[in-house]
């Protein structure tokens, strides 16, 4: 979640937003967490001006997104139980029990603003993938080395273009029926929905040409961090970095949950790939700076996560229907 603005040189910003967030994180404080507080909770405890506002995007992760990425995209290991992951993931999609979570998700953030004018903004999710293009059948994302990914094939890469946008339905008529909600009870509060997917065209894995037509990166110019990619920026880790050693892991627990429906989170998933790995190959490691006895999951956990150009021109188109659809823009 991100509180005010975040296009414009705004009074203040706060990001309680965090990578591999689900429901949970948004709204219950967790206990023994680097950050017990829940998003919901620093909202509530932040101090916002006026009118303030927040945009949110939420709910991929409680349909086991991760999990879909490691076994259909980055774990050859895995790669045979990309299918039943991704019906599992379609399931919940279409279950009642994801439905309430993002009608109560809302709501309790509506709910809980002391602000009178308080505006939340939810944010649609970008399809990652070019759904048309035959040259990225033999892509991966990883290649070379020790280290082998499953394919991009034209069928899973629609598959998952098509649950996200199932995932954004959901979302979007989510956010009408409150709106219509709320305009019934006459509340000041507002909610409104933002498509990010047109921010995307000409910028997904999978594409190789730019909107003028000259040639781009199907992977590296997308606007996505991409794990082991040229993106990525993990030269220098942080001396206070929070570690793992991979080898330490419990190879039996790694995978009973990459198996289950447990949502273990993005950097437990591509460790415990990663000791699955060394079980098959004693002498297999990951690339400088990073090592399997010292993996740093934040230098891993923003793959397939926005760019900072994408983000701009989510806020900027933002901050553009806000003045042209939504009604007076925030104050700067």
């Amino acid at each position: 979640m991100q509180l005010n603005s975040i296009y414009l040189q705004s009074k203040k910003l706060e990001f309680a937003a965090c990578t591999g967030a689900v429901v949970k994180d948004v709204l219950d404080n967790v206990e023994g967490r680097s950050r017990p507080l829940s998003q919901l909770n620093l909202l509530h405890d932040l101090s916002v001006p006026a009118g303030g506002w927040a945009t949110l995007t939420i709910g991929g992760n409680d349909v086991w997104f991760s999990k879909v990425i490691v076994k259909c995209f980055f774990a050859q290991r895995y790669a045979g139980q990309c299918n039943d992951q991704l019906e599992r993931s379609e399931q919940e999609i279409h279950s009642k029990a994801f439905a309430d979570k993002l009608w109560q998700t809302y709501m309790r953030i509506l709910q809980q603003s002391t602000l009178p004018g308080f505006t939340l903004v939810v944010l649609s999710y970008p399809r990652l993938f070019n759904g048309l293009e035959l040259r990225c059948n033999d892509k991966s994302f990883v290649t070379g080395g020790r280290y082998i990914a499953p394919k991009l094939s034209l069928e899973k890469r629609q598959r998952v273009n098509a649950a996200i946008s199932t995932v954004n339905e959901l979302i979007k008529q989510t956010v009408i029926e409150i709106r219509n909600r709320q305009l019934l009870e006459r509340s000041k509060k507002r909610i409104f929905y933002y498509e990010v997917d047109n921010h995307y065209w000409y910028h997904r894995y999978c594409d190789f040409q730019n909107s003028d037509g000259t040639p781009r990166d199907w992977k590296d110019d997308a606007w996505f961090f991409t794990i082991f990619g040229d993106d990525d920026d993990g030269g220098v880790i942080p001396q206070d970095a929070e570690r793992i050693n991979v080898r330490d892991l419990d190879l039996t627990t790694c995978e009973r949950k990459l198996g289950a429906d447990e949502l273990s989170g993005e950097e437990f998933d591509i460790a415990c790939h990663f000791r699955a790995m060394l079980a098959s190959d004693s002498d297999f490691d990951l690339p400088p700076p990073h090592s399997l006895t010292s993996f740093w999951p934040d230098g891993y956990k923003k793959g397939f996560h926005p760019k900072r150009v994408a983000h701009s021109e989510i806020a900027r188109g933002i901050w553009l229907r806000w003045g042209s659809v939504w009604g007076p823009q925030p104050e700067r």
